[in-house]
């Protein structure tokens, strides 16, 4: 089947594959359904070769063969001795607390310091009203003093 895109045509040759009707199905608004599982698996060309932006690639089983020639020839990655281990295990612990012990201290000041401040306030307006009552008081026998009372 020929096909054109954007242009340029190709030709399109989709695998017939051949299937088996199941025993699983049911209805879906008025239409009946059936699962189909595929008689054999089919076969597919193992490696493409590709071309973007003018650039030729090949994937698929070639790629694959000497990505993995390339990772044997590579060095195996050192193994880590037990004490740098442990030292890795025990760093991370410690980090893991230290972030546990700042989302806490976050959380408390989230809690903790607006209830502090609000209390800070109310001491202070009382602490001011108690100066204000006693100015007044002083005010007043002052004026008692002098006989000026009302």
């Amino acid at each position: 089947m020929k096909l054109t895109y954007r242009g340029v045509t190709y030709n399109y040759n989709p695998t017939n594959v051949e299937s088996v009707k199941t025993e699983v199905g049911g209805k879906y608004r008025g239409l009946e359904w059936r699962f189909r599982n595929r008689k054999a698996p089919t076969a597919q060309k193992t490696t493409l070769d590709l071309v973007y932006r003018g650039v030729a690639y090949t994937q698929g089983q070639e790629a694959g063969q000497e990505a993995q020639q390339e990772a044997q020839q590579a060095q195996p990655a050192p193994v880590p001795s037990i004490g740098e281990r442990a030292r890795a295990l025990f760093l991370n612990k410690e980090r893991e607390e230290l972030n546990r012990q700042e989302s806490m201290l976050v959380r408390a000041e989230e809690r903790v310091v607006p209830g502090i401040v609000q209390r800070a306030r109310a001491l202070f307006l009382n602490k001011e009203r108690e100066e204000l009552n006693r100015q007044e008081s002083m005010l007043v026998r002052a004026e008692e003093r002098v006989g000026l009372a009302h």
